[in-house]
């Protein structure tokens, strides 16, 4: 099993493949996930989402003139 901590606005804040305890009972704030789910996913109520992919750095062919 694998939980998350969903912080206000439904980002999947931390990942834990244990429930965290406090004070003898499950930590507040942590849901069971499926193990697809990462930090930085949001979550609508019902569904996770991954965090939009970054395209990679653009890169610069130089070419020396002779």
């Amino acid at each position: 099993m694998k939980y998350a901590r969903i912080i206000d606005g439904g980002v999947v804040d931390s990942i834990s493949y244990d429930l965290p305890y406090f004070e003898g009972g499950p930590e507040p704030g942590w849901t069971e996930v499926p193990d697809d789910v990462f930090a930085g996913f949001s979550f609508d109520g019902e569904n996770f989402t991954g965090p939009e992919p970054t395209p990679p750095p653009r890169k610069t062919v130089l070419k020396s003139l002779v």
